[in-house]
């Protein structure tokens, strides 16, 4: 989790094994934090280090 400056308060990185798994995170898991009034999932296709 990265606290953030801008139009997000927090960065929250997720790493499923399925695409399918996303849904229930997003879902069940992260909309069920108190707290959290709206979410924008974005899907990362590589990772690169510099």
């Amino acid at each position: 989790m990265l606290s953030t400056a801008g139009a997000y308060d927090l960065v929250v990185k997720v790493q499923v094994q399925e695409y399918e798994h996303m849904a229930e995170v997003i879902t069940e898991r992260l909309q069920g934090v108190g707290g959290i009034i709206n979410t924008e999932t974005l899907m990362g296709f590589h990772t690169y280090k510099f």
